[in-house]
């Protein structure tokens, strides 16, 4: 009999196929069940069950490779490029200008790769242009992180320490009023879910005049910074025209960034594209979360907060704009049992949320800590 669908992505494991063949060889009259481990008996079913579990993981993989909403990982990846053309985005570097402010008596002559800053977070950026900061004097320099990915995407204004010794010397990163500092957003690696809804909207792209997904498609293949995508096609601004928001996974994009999805989007527009479709920013929230979270004395607490941290912003990752909507009941929301169970799934055990009440009695824990944390990052969340 043919095995469906759900049954060869379901491939059992190796103690299930032992046992499988334990039985199997008992209905035949061989006494298996009395084959102690370390007999050949045992390890030759042992063997034959590591293998098969082997063959049926690969027949799982084989059946999720071959359609867009299974495949995942470095599968997706062959996939999306062998049938899309489309390649997974790679994590982008955060750069933008710095302002350096020097109050020494004496010029400095700045090369690139020279300077190196950090923030106290310690994510680091080096200087990609030099320049003359003169005596007394200021200069604008652009900078990069070291490493790619969202951490980059530092808020204007934070605190920043120059690494590299220049007497006189201080670094800042301001923007101007409703911007960011970076030109260019800095993004981790493209998700899985990310990557299938390209694939997904790509064949919308194939039409004249282009739908809402094909909308979504071109700004989500605009630029690897692109992560998020809102689009209201409910004629905003007059008759015939779109607004369409984008983001990173947790932050806006940079001024670069969004002018790539503007020239894409505009020239798949009839007429005047740039007046009938514009690339946004959405507004920003600033997201205060106020939780207690209870842990074992054992466990060390600034390590516990940073995956809390870390367990809050990947949920965040995975918002889509403006919040989730519950209809007929509230829209634009973060749900706090989301929140909760986010928390309750990081990396660390035994840790759970409870919304600042009375340590609960139902879930004791030996010498634990009470830890107070208001969850918020050093830079604004695009929701």
């Amino acid at each position: 009999m043919a095995l469906s669908l759900e049954q060869l992505r379901s491939p059992p494991s190796r103690d299930v196929l032992l046992q499988f063949l334990i039985e199997q060889l008992e209905a035949l009259g061989f006494p298996a069940t009395s084959w102690q481990p370390g007999s050949i008996q045992r390890s030759l079913l042992t063997t034959f069950a590591r293998v098969f579990a082997d063959v049926t993981e690969l027949v799982k993989q084989l059946v999720e490779l071959g359609a867009n909403q299974l495949a995942s990982g470095a599968a997706l990846t062959a996939f999306s490029r062998s049938v899309y053309d489309n390649i997974r985005n790679p994590a982008t570097k955060t750069r933008g200008p710095f302002r350096l402010a020097s109050t020494a008596a004496i010029p400095y002559s700045l090369t690139p790769g020279q300077l190196l800053v950090q923030n106290p977070s310690g994510i680091q950026f080096t200087n990609v242009t030099g320049g003359v900061l003169p005596a007394g004097g200021v200069l604008a320099v652009t900078f990069e992180a070291l490493l790619a990915g969202a951490n980059g995407n530092i808020a204007p204004g934070s605190p920043l320490a120059l690494i590299t010794p220049l007497a006189g010397v201080t670094v800042t990163n301001p923007a101007p009023a409703g911007g960011t500092w970076f030109t260019s957003t800095g993004q981790d690696q493209e998700s899985d879910a990310n990557l299938r809804l390209r694939n997904r909207t790509k064949w919308a792209t194939l039409a004249i005049e282009t739908p809402r997904d094909g909308v979504l498609n071109i700004a989500l293949s605009a630029s690897p910074a692109v992560r998020k995508v809102a689009v209201n096609d409910q004629n905003p601004r007059g008759a015939g025209t779109v607004d369409v928001y984008v983001s990173g996974d947790l932050s806006p994009l940079g001024a670069s960034d969004l002018a790539l999805v503007q020239a894409k989007l505009a020239a798949r527009f009839f007429g005047d594209g740039n007046n009938r479709v514009r690339a946004l920013t959405p507004a920003t929230v600033e997201l205060f979360v106020a939780g207690v979270v209870y842990f074992d004395a054992n466990f060390d607490a600034a390590a516990v907060r940073n995956n809390v941290l870390s367990a809050v912003f990947n949920l965040i990752a995975v918002t889509p704009l403006g919040g989730n909507s519950f209809p007929p009941g509230p829209s634009h929301v973060i749900a706090g049992s989301d929140i909760i169970a986010a928390v309750e799934g990081g990396r660390f055990e035994p840790a759970f949320l409870d919304g600042c009440a009375e340590r609960p009695r139902a879930r004791p824990v030996l010498g634990c800590l009470k830890l107070l944390e208001y969850l918020a990052r050093d830079q604004d969340l695009a929701i």
